[in-house]
């Protein structure tokens, strides 16, 4: 059961992180020494493009956790703009955040308890009790 759930997670993540349909920032609006950088090297835009398919796709998993998600994804902006022209510490921000973003989208994603499985934890919960 363990080695099927992994192939699952792995089968899963390969769709997360598909962009064939994704396209990435566009270039022609870059706005700053660091969007310029980025549309200027395939490698960083490529990352970009997952990493916004990766963004849209957690925002849609993670109904109730919207709000955090976007603060985090800000935070993280501002820290990859550090990085300005320095394309080695851009290609690190963003392997960094696509790992991060992929952890939440495994969490966000995990069985949910239905009603009946709280009723049912319930009652165990009770029935140790006594």
């Amino acid at each position: 059961m363990y080695i099927k759930g992994r192939y699952i997670v792995s089968a899963c993540a390969l769709l997360f992180f598909q962009h064939a349909l994704a396209t990435g920032m566009d270039c022609t609006k870059a706005a700053n020494a660091v969007e310029n950088t980025i549309c200027a090297n395939k490698e960083l835009y490529e990352l970009d493009t997952q990493m916004g398919s990766a963004y849209r796709t957690l925002m849609n998993a993670a109904s109730q956790a919207q709000v955090e998600l976007k603060r985090s994804q800000r935070q993280w902006l501002k820290v990859r703009n550090e990085c300005v022209e320095d394309v080695a510490c851009l290609e690190q921000h963003y392997r960094e955040r696509l790992q991060a973003l992929h952890a939440q989208w495994v969490d966000a994603v995990a069985y949910q308890p239905d009603d009946v499985d709280k009723q049912v934890m319930r009652i165990c919960n009770n029935a140790s009790r006594t």
